[in-house]
């Protein structure tokens, strides 16, 4: 089954209130945890992630805090998927490299559904590669931070 982690949800959460305060506006750890009703420590780690991806930038000072650092219509959500949460994988068998996951898997020399289950999962990536940040922050317009 696929899945999309907690930490997934909570950092696109955090990247949508980014975008709907503005792409030059400021915003504390502190005030996004807030406004979740986030523990800080989860939402301050979440936020040096995608610091890290350079999906956010962090500003210092004590007016710091932390900005959007793509346009929202740019940054797609297998970016963002890869950034919290790794490489997207439907199966261990569509590792298309020799990693080790891809070994785990005792049918992978005689698999009858390993041509299938890549062309999935190849459509899957595709399919997340074109969503935008800035469609998932238009389809919450209702909601206000």
């Amino acid at each position: 089954m696929l899945k999309l982690s907690k930490k997934l949800d909570y950092a696109v959460a955090i990247l949508v209130y980014l975008v709907k305060k503005g792409e030059s506006k400021i915003s504390s750890a502190k005030e996004i945890a807030s406004s979740f009703k986030l523990p800080l420590p989860i939402t301050s780690a979440l936020l040096k992630i995608l610091t890290k991806h350079e999906i956010v930038r962090s500003i210092r000072g004590i007016k710091g805090g932390y900005i959007i650092s793509i346009k929202p219509s740019e940054l797609t959500m297998d970016k963002i998927i890869l950034a919290i949460d790794g490489p997207i994988r439907l199966a261990d068998c569509v590792s298309f490299s020799s990693s080790k996951h891809s070994k785990r898997c005792l049918l992978k020399n005689c698999c009858p559904v390993v041509a299938p289950i890549r062309k999935l999962h190849s459509s899957i990536v595709d399919l997340i590669s074109k969503i935008t940040l800035k469609q998932i922050a238009n389809e919450s317009d209702d909601i206000e931070f």
